[in-house]
């Protein structure tokens, strides 16, 4: 609506996969946690044993807590990317999680949030700072909508 909205999902659930929400239909994602598979799940449980032997003989392949991870984090970056869908688009990414902070300088750890989103990352841990953070980008980045607006109104 022209006043906004709210979407409630799930990652890996049927709204927060294979849905565009670009432009002013989407201006901020939020994740709180990250989204681990259900370690008790018996797929989960088999493809991590699976990948553990297969480490075993194979050095190279992925071994089960890799896989794991891998899995959560993809979900991750896939959530993230939902509001930002072509190079023009802008959107708050918030990611409520103390684990991203504490780990952003374990260089292993560092390879799985996408690159887009940790060049351009901004870390708080206080509430009224964040929301002044988000408050600007908001303002600039309208800002720089109606720039490209009337840029292209005049040619």
């Amino acid at each position: 609506t022209a006043k906004g909205g709210l979407l409630l999902a799930v990652c890996r659930g049927r709204a927060s996969e294979g849905i565009d929400f670009s432009d002013n239909n989407a201006r901020c994602v939020i994740t709180l946690g990250i989204p681990y598979p259900n370690v008790q799940d018996e797929e989960v449980i088999f493809k991590r044993n699976y990948n553990n032997e297969q480490n075993k003989r194979v050095p190279q392949i992925m071994n089960g807590s890799d896989w794991y991870d891998s899995q959560a984090y993809r979900a991750l970056n896939q959530a993230l990317g939902r509001c930002i869908r072509h190079k023009n688009d802008w959107g708050a990414l918030i990611i409520v999680d103390e684990r991203i902070v504490n780990n952003m300088q374990d260089k292993h750890f560092n390879n799985k949030i996408s690159l887009w989103i940790k060049q351009r990352l901004f870390i708080s841990r206080n509430y009224d700072v964040t929301m002044n953070a988000l408050e600007k980008f908001s303002t600039d980045m309208k800002k720089a909508d109606e720039l490209v607006i009337l840029q292209t109104e005049q040619q």
